[in-house]
């Protein structure tokens, strides 16, 4: 679609007013003013309808991302709901995290219901209901200051998570589904469920997590969220929100009336029977047009005249529910009918003096305006490469716009000095949204650390060594960055990056690679520099590992961490240790070697279980690319292979000679020894039954 300049549309706008104002205006105010009033309402009722479902949907959307992390780390092995007081400490973190949720629970297949809950006073109880012989015991505790929490109820009772309403839900959904409302069996009070499916590795359901809200809580929220209208100076009207499910039962009401007494048991109210007739009424007239739409309509009650609008919760219509908002007719339009006629007369008067001061205005907003938006647009990018020339206005909407603009710049340069700026560009580009949530991906892992960095802090005063590191840590992430990586963080004085995510990498073990050995040229380089600037010199080691991990948004809703997780992440640190033993500068695990395969040359160390793992994977110096290796190196990574694979045939006579080889051109090479050495005693002693050829690390 074409688009036009602000000066042409400013003064196109005033012509196209002035002309019918000056013929017809006479006539026409009163007709006018009545499509305006239909107009002004539709927009408003769509302003105050989408304001209010977008709240309520915040309200509870969180819980849909809980149920989802609560699956995924329990698919990864990181949360095992078999585990009971770890369960509970889980579900009382989800409960801390989440203030707008009463229940956060587990549902077991065995029929038991692990649960931490909120009590109507604000504080916080656990529950564990567990099937045993003689019927379900009954446990809770209350949560202590601190996180603690102390047994206050030890009994029998009768209670089975396969017998409850949200269990057929949860059986039947592979996605999050909601509960229609129903009594909730501690408290007897009415609320519904979000309910997630959990699957073993059999496919079969092991349980289900949820999420519960107490329908006192929404009625709290719905009363915050009271919607206000105010047109042209008239007087304020209060609007108010009601929530209904797909079988009409209320869900949401800001006066908390969702339940009623029925021979002294409480029992659930369909909206259509509902006391306040406001509510009873809408939906009746909603029902009878169709709840699947968006609706504009007006109804009475008594003499009373209102206005409402009624829309599906979310857009694809899970939960079914409907969002109602209802506000007084004269309160909220009857002021815009005497605007309207006072607007008419005035508008002849003031035409062709707008239309004047319009095309001055329009001049200084479009120099004024086209300055900013080329602001924000280099700001929008992280760009403040580019500086700005000083610019001032007499309008005051303008100045405030510049000066949120510059106190904007100033924010987003800091905060561009604590996150990754690519990454951040690379999440805009995309248009993704920063949101909890992560992804399983193969990805390479890099972790580099500084040689005796405690005793460079020894020799150098605070600020030296701040600006030391900051050069270091400046350089080897630029290379980083050039190489397609991502750099996660800077721990002391280690450096965390990865490769293929957030931007999928086709080669990212040779991209890590290439910028292991390309950090390491860089840092030789920086040497020299500082040998001339007579400051100290360090080195790095470099550890780097393939594997499938974890990758995403990782933290709570207020602070997240764009990171990765997982078991090759923790073998990429031991591999950067691993420098340390062997006094080598960079080592690459199995999988990366293999991806990266003929583009780099690599010498086999050994086979190696590091600590905390039992399977044992090699590790292999890495000594150069391929295109920039010399005629030593491709010798001594051949060599390497001849002598590991002598050593895993078991041909330890072999594997001991062509580790000799190794040891002339590397003389005092740790690995070569260590092989040779072990070679040497197989060969006398003979391996063991079970001997597999990994060499278990007992230390870090």
């Amino acid at each position: 679609m074409p688009r036009i300049t602000i000066r042409f549309a400013l003064i196109a706008l005033l012509l196209a007013a002035i002309v019918p104002t000056a013929t017809g205006i006479g006539v026409s105010a009163y007709l006018n003013s009545r499509a305006t009033v239909e107009l002004l309402w539709q927009d408003l009722a769509d302003e105050m309808i989408e304001d209010a479902r977008q709240k309520a949907l915040r309200y509870v959307e969180a819980g849909t991302a809980q149920l989802r992390m609560s699956r995924l780390l329990t698919d990864e092995g990181l949360i095992d709901p078999a585990d009971r007081p770890a369960l509970l400490d889980y579900l009382y973190l989800c409960l801390l995290g989440h203030p707008n949720v009463t229940w956060c629970s587990w549902g077991g297949a065995d029929g038991a219901y692990i649960s931490a809950y909120r009590e109507p006073s604000g504080g916080l109880r656990l529950t564990r209901r567990e099937q045993e012989a003689d019927g379900t015991r009954y446990r809770d505790y209350r949560v202590r200051r601190g996180g603690s929490h102390r047994l206050i109820l030890d009994e029998i009772g009768d209670f089975d998570s396969r017998k409850r309403p949200w269990w057929p839900i949860a059986e039947a959904a592979r996605a999050p589904a909601w509960s229609e409302p129903f009594l909730f069996a501690s408290r007897r009070q009415p609320g519904v469920v979000l309910v997630q499916r959990q699957e073993g590795e059999d496919g079969k359901m092991t349980g289900a997590w949820l999420v519960e809200y107490e329908l006192s809580a929404v009625a709290r929220f719905l009363r915050g969220i009271k919607q206000s209208a105010e047109i042209d100076g008239g007087p304020q009207s209060h609007a108010n929100v009601y929530i209904v499910s797909g079988k009409g039962m209320v869900i949401g009401h800001p006066g908390g009336e969702t339940a009623r007494d029925r021979n002294g048991a409480p029992e659930l109210i369909p909206a259509i029977e509902h006391p306040d007739r406001k509510l009873a009424t809408a939906y009746a007239k909603a029902e009878a047009a169709g709840l699947g739409t968006r609706q504009h309509f007006s109804f009475s009650v008594g003499d009373k005249p209102f206005l409402a609008v009624t829309a599906p919760f979310t857009e694809n219509g899970k939960p079914d529910w409907t969002v109602i908002v209802a506000v007084p007719a004269k309160a909220l339009l009857g002021p815009i009918y005497d605007n309207n006629r006072a607007a008419a007369w005035i508008a002849g008067l003031v035409a062709l003096a707008s239309v004047l001061l319009g095309v001055l205005i329009a001049e200084r907003l479009v120099y004024a305006l086209r300055g900013i938006a080329g602001d924000l647009d280099q700001i929008g990018r992280l760009d403040f490469s580019q500086p700005r020339g000083e610019q001032r206005s007499r309008i005051r909407e303008i100045a405030a716009m510049l000066d949120a603009r510059d106190r904007m710049t100033g924010g987003l340069r800091s905060f561009a000095k604590y996150v990754p700026a690519g990454l951040v560009r690379e999440l805009m580009q995309r248009g993704q949204v920063a949101e909890l949530g992560g992804e399983t991906r193969e990805l390479t892992v890099y972790f580099s650390d500084i040689v005796d960095f405690t005793a460079l802090a020894e020799k150098l005063t605070p600020d030296e060594l701040v600006d030391q590191i900051g050069d270091y840590f400046t350089a080897m992430s630029g290379v980083i960055r050039a190489e397609q990586g991502t750099v996660d963080k800077f721990i002391g004085d280690a450096i965390m990056a990865f490769w293929g995510a957030p931007l999928e990498v086709a080669d990212h073990a040779l991209a890590a690679c290439t910028a292991a050995l390309r950090c390491q040229t860089r840092l030789a380089a920086l040497q020299t520099e500082w040998e001339i600037e007579g400051r100290a010199g360090f080195a790095a080691r470099i550890g780097i590992n393939t594997g499938e991990v974890l990758v995403g948004n990782i933290g709570s809703d207020e602070r997240m961490n764009y990171t990765v997780m997982g078991d090759p992440v923790n073998v990429a640190s031991r591999v950067e240790q691993l420098c340390k033993r062997y006094a080598l500068g960079i080592i690459i695990g199995q999988r990366t070697r293999e991806l990266a395969g003929t583009a780099i040359v690599a010498r086999p160390l050994d086979k190696i279980a590091v600590k905390g793992r039992e399977e044992g994977i090699l590790v292999y110096e890495l000594l150069a690319l391929r295109d920039e290796a010399s005629d030593d190196q491709i010798r001594i990574a051949a060599l390497g292979e001849e002598a590991m694979a002598a050593y895993l045939a078991r041909d330890f006579k072999a594997a001991a000679e062509t580790c000799e080889t190794l040891l002339a051109l590397l003389p005092g090479d740790v690995a070569a020894r260590e092989l040779k050495a072990r070679c040497e005693n197989l060969a006398e002693a003979g391996p063991p039954a079970d001997w597999d050829g990994v060499l278990t690390m007992t230390e870090k």
